[in-house]
């Protein structure tokens, strides 16, 4: 499926460490940003794909070949 959404590489890598069960603080320290950021990065992923979760996110990001399972740690 080819979505025209754009995810920045900032949001990618976001999503690939909320997938490999990263929580927001480890999210937080692993890429050197506030606690604030990287929710302030998922609520722009949350509406660019129209997701009602971290996890559907992570699942819409996957249907859509935003992330692979390859990117997954």
């Amino acid at each position: 499926m080819i979505n025209p959404v754009k995810i920045s590489s900032r949001e990618k890598q976001v999503l690939e460490l909320s997938a490999s069960g990263f929580e927001t603080k480890e999210i937080a320290k692993t890429l050197n940003i506030s606690e604030n950021t990287v929710l302030f990065h998922f609520k722009k992923i949350k509406k660019k794909l129209n997701s009602t979760n971290r996890t559907h996110a992570v699942a819409l990001a996957i249907c859509h070949n935003h992330l692979t399972i390859q990117d997954i740690k």
